[in-house]
């Protein structure tokens, strides 16, 4: 697995003819003279490297003297046994030869310089960061000088390292990934002690990269405060940087990057967006594609993150109804996406046993179905505030409209009202939530067998917790969720996806690291 070298951009014609092609849109001059349709130009950033890590993992684990210990994956029995429909996990389970999460600091007996760099890198590029924000921009930065000894070098190394340490499970990687992030440190605070260095794309990244290296490594149950650190220090370079950064498509990749990143922190901590982040969102908008999907969802998730501060500082009736109108806007969006953003249902034929009611949606990229994620977690979100105000009894000050349409401000009225939003507070998550788990089946390898999960399901991670906080989803949802977990742990070498799994029946959450995996 190697870098496989700059691949040509010219079009299929012109490659085939070896003629000089200068690429014209929509049609090189070549084609036209030749007077033949020009095929186009094929995405080149796919074909950079050639992804063998598979095989090489292979012969890291065929080199330990002794595998792993197998532990089961499933919860406790108590757990699954009180379910008849949690039965059907059992094809999921069974045909899943997983390991131990662990990384081993005895199973590295292949020296590292056969196992070295490049395949550390083009498993990072090819494999980690599909469906994240870097697969748009990160292998193009890389290419423009791959042997580079800067800051964004060494913390693509770092992160590469770090990653393929929990792919192979062994801890010798993760050493040289650790120093490799020392160094990637060392050299970003230099950078930006510098006026010139400081606004340039390069160093913009590596402060993005250190703080992807701490989420891969981040070990859960607490506040992730070293990501939190680069990502609000990431927000000052956006104001160092001014207009000047809208001039290339890598810049605004990167701006947009950084404020979901600081937008969906706060929402998941349950703070309000900063102003000066919404304060660049304005000025910037006009500069930005605004069909991107973190853009179109962006000034939602703002308002969620306002909505669910205010109600903990402050839960008064009011919020219930700006909730309701909260989710409307939501569904407004959903409904307005274009054909491919859109997912399908799998037939019958295609669909696994176990699949949660049978049902299995399928995306047209993990980039789709994890935006359809986001979507959903807000709903979820918005939708259990709703609930839950109700629950608690709040007074609603507000007339509410009687049977003949007229303003009614009879107790009864307003009860009857309240009691209407809460059921459809209740039919609205049970739905979303069973979208959440119709997902979990487009995440697996394609194989003969049940497969394991693919990188990119580390996104399901907060979306299927967020189903074991709240007695509103049912008994069978939240066991489905577990079940999930356990596994997507143990595929991913991930044991904060098994110690979420744990959080059922927890009386009280308080996760504020959930988001890292959807941001990573």
């Amino acid at each position: 697995m190697v870098f496989s070298g700059k691949p040509s951009t010219a079009c299929h014609t012109c490659r085939e003819k070896r003629r000089k092609c200068d690429r014209i849109r929509p049609a090189c001059t070549q084609c036209f003279r030749q007077k033949i349709q020009c095929p186009g130009y094929r995405d080149t950033s796919e074909l950079r490297f050639r992804d063998e890590t598979g095989v090489v993992a292979h012969k890291v684990q065929r080199a330990k003297k002794k595998r792993l210990p197998t532990q089961g994956a499933s919860c406790s029995p108590a757990l699954i046994a009180s379910s008849s429909a949690i039965e059907l996990l059992e094809e999921f389970k069974l045909n899943n030869d997983v390991e131990e999460i662990v990384l081993s600091p005895l199973g590295h007996n292949l020296s590292i310089d056969v196992l070295a760099e490049p395949t550390a890198i083009t498993y990072f590029m090819t494999s980690f960061i599909i469906a994240s924000p870097f697969q748009n921009y990160l292998p193009d930065l890389y290419q423009t000088d791959p042997l580079a000894k800067d800051a964004v070098s060494s913390a693509i190394r770092a992160a590469s390292f770090a990653t393929f340490a929990l792919r192979v499970r062994d801890a010798s990687y993760m050493k040289t990934a650790r120093s490799s992030y020392a160094l990637a440190l060392a050299q970003t605070n230099t950078a930006l002690a510098s006026p010139k260095e400081a606004v340039l794309d390069r160093t913009l990244a590596a402060v993005l990269l250190l703080g992807l290296f701490e989420a891969i490594i981040f070990e859960g149950r607490e506040s992730p405060e070293s990501w939190t650190a680069h990502t609000l220090g990431a927000l000052e370079l956006l104001r160092l940087r001014g207009k000047q950064q809208f001039q290339s498509q890598m810049a605004q990749h990167l701006f947009i990057q950084t404020i979901t990143n600081i937008r969906t922190s706060c929402v998941q901590r349950i703070v309000p967006v900063p102003t000066e982040c919404l304060t660049l969102h304005d000025e910037a908008i006009q500069f930005l594609n605004t069909k991107d999907p973190a853009l179109r969802l962006g000034p939602i998730i703002d308002r969620v993150a306002s909505l669910r501060a205010r109600a903990t500082a402050s839960p008064v009736a009011e919020l219930l109804y700006e909730a309701r109108d909260l989710d409307n806007d939501t569904v407004a969006l959903m409904d307005g996406l274009e054909e491919e953003m859109r997912y399908t249902i799998r037939p019958k034929e295609d669909t696994p046993a176990w699949a949660y009611l049978g049902i299995a949606f399928q995306y047209p990229n993990h980039r789709v179905a994890k935006f359809w994620s986001a979507i959903r977690m807000i709903r979820m979100l918005l939708n259990e505030l709703i609930w839950r105000g109700v629950s608690l009894g709040f007074d609603d000050p507000h007339p509410q409209l009687s049977s003949s349409g007229a303003a009614c401000d009879d107790p009864l009225c307003r009860c009857v009202y309240l009691k209407s939003l809460k059921q459809m507070a209740g039919r609205n998550m049970a739905e979303v939530a069973t979208g959440v788990l119709a997902s979990v089946p487009d995440f697996l390898e394609p194989t003969s067998n049940r497969g394991k999960f693919c990188p990119s399901a580390r996104t399901l991670i907060w979306p299927l917790s967020i189903l074991l906080t709240s007695s509103v989803y049912s008994s069978s949802m939240r066991k489905y969720a577990v079940v999930f977990l356990h596994e997507l742990g143990r595929d991913l070498n991930l044991p904060q996806a098994v110690d979420t799994a744990r959080m059922l029946g927890e009386s009280e959450v308080a996760e504020d690291w959930l988001h890292l995996y959807h941001l990573a």
